[in-house]
């Protein structure tokens, strides 16, 4: 995008000559690589524009701020609101795309599906860097795939607050959406699970009459999903084969059957679509994994992905970084699924952990799960009577939520559990770098679960 044009998308004025093209836009000047345009975003603990001069030094073509700064001499576009303003232009940007764009929501396994359909479909196709998925790196990204020039797009929109996902969806405008599925997350600001689907439906009811629209049958109890499938071509995975009474014609339904053939290292996933008919061999070893799978698989050939190309490109995929990561240390191995937690996303990790490895002594490290809401005891309490736990393996308690966990696990009939509490994660430390067995971390962020890696782990 040339410098008018983004002046004119965000009502702005620059002070000093425009560069003739910004591409990429950063707001964070120890990640910056030179030729960015700096966004001087004011936060409760900081302020951009005291940073232009840092942003400048690091190579910084020009610079969005609300206040400018005499004594820098960047060309500097000036707007009322520097985010707000950030989001315009990623919305023009986004105009200027004539690629397909998908979208990707839901509770869980969002990127995932991301990494796993960028597989699907080829180098060709950017997609959502690390978690630049909110109301600041949803626009980031936008900015950066059409600086890029990308043959498609797979951008994430997560959200944690009712009315966030009209905005990004409206920043986005997909072609075509994948919903992962619903679940009791940011519980906190969405009130429950129906406040959950009315806000991930936003994404479905922005794609465009034609557009395509991949989801889990499930799903299609929910109203808003129903009501936002309307115009679209609609695709339901179904692996349980129950079916919904009363749903429209006007969706596919597509089934899968997975099967644990290939033993603790995957299984083979079986599915009918007009565009993929066989088996494909896969890592899963877990039922959302499965599901994940399923949904790819689903999308990529809609969008006219051969099936011999969705094998090759799907064999490439590897888990991404804390999100079920798996890194050896020693004799030892920690299975890494850290970066955030909810009830559903605990249940199936530790589905899939269990299983993969089978054969080894566990040590499960458990933190709290984030953004709950009121019944947040509950969650937890039940969490951790529904947990496919070994018995005879030691369990550590993280953080605040520890005390709930613990009355779950008293419950169990697999017992007697005799957990540890911890108040910081730092303290198991060492005792896990000897442990010769697998390790299982899982929790919310604020816990940071990572720090128990020891630093000679590597990959597998």
């Amino acid at each position: 995008m040339d410098g008018e044009r983004a002046a004119i998308a965000c009502d702005g004025r620059w002070r000093g000559n425009p560069p003739p093209v910004l591409g990429r836009f950063a707001h964070d000047t120890r990640r910056m690589r030179g030729g960015e345009t700096f966004v001087a975003l004011r936060g409760e603990r900081a302020d951009g524009h005291e940073h232009l001069a840092a942003a400048q030094e690091q190579g910084a073509l020009a610079a969005l701020v609300e206040r400018p700064r005499a004594e820098v001499s960047l060309p500097q576009l000036v707007a009322q609101d520097s985010l707000r303003a950030l989001q315009m232009i990623a919305t023009a940007a986004r105009q200027e795309f004539s690629g397909p764009v998908v979208g990707i929501t839901g509770s869980f396994g969002k990127t995932t599906v991301r990494e796993m359909l960028g597989c699907a479909l080829g180098g060709g196709w950017y997609r959502t860097k690390e978690n630049f998925n909110n109301h600041i790196g949803l626009p980031l990204s936008l900015l950066e795939l059409v600086a890029e020039g990308a043959e498609g797009a797979i951008l994430e929109a997560g959200i944690n607050r009712a009315g966030e996902m009209e905005l990004l969806a409206g920043i986005l405008q997909p072609d075509h959406a994948v919903i992962t599925g619903v679940g009791p997350a940011h519980l906190e600001q969405l009130g429950d699970l129906d406040g959950v689907a009315r806000e991930k439906a936003r994404l479905a009811a922005a794609v465009p009459a034609g557009g395509i629209v991949v989801l889990p049958l499930e799903l299609l109890r929910y109203a808003p999903f129903r009501e936002a499938a309307a115009g679209k071509r609609v695709i339901a995975i179904d692996g349980a084969g129950e079916g919904i009474p009363g749903l429209s014609g006007d969706v596919a339904i597509y089934h899968y059957k997975w099967t644990d053939e290939n033993g603790p290292e995957g299984g083979v996933l079986t599915m009918e679509t007009p565009s993929f008919r066989g088996r494909l061999s896969f890592a899963a070893g877990s039922r959302g994994m499965v599901r994940n799978l399923a949904l790819v698989v689903a999308m990529a050939g809609a969008l006219g992905r051969e099936a011999d190309a969705i094998r090759h490109g799907l064999a490439a995929w590897r888990p991404f970084r804390q999100r079920g990561e798996i890194l050896q240390c020693g004799k030892g191995h920690f299975y890494i699924d850290c970066y955030n937690a909810n009830p559903v996303s605990m249940i199936d990790s530790m589905e899939r952990f269990r299983r993969r490895f089978a054969d080894r002594p566990h040590f499960y490290v458990l933190g709290g799960m984030a953004e709950l809401g009121p019944a947040e005891a509950d969650w937890h309490r039940d969490t951790a009577r529904r947990l496919p736990l070994v018995p005879g393996n030691p369990v550590a308690l993280v953080g605040e939520a520890a005390a709930w966990y613990q009355e779950g696990l008293a419950e169990r009939t697999d017992g007697p559990w005799e957990p540890r509490i911890v108040e910081d994660a730092a303290e198991l430390a060492m005792e896990l770098e000897d442990f010769e067995g697998a390790v299982f971390l899982k929790g919310s962020r604020r816990h940071a679960l990572e720090r128990l890696l020891p630093e000679e782990a590597t990959p597998c």
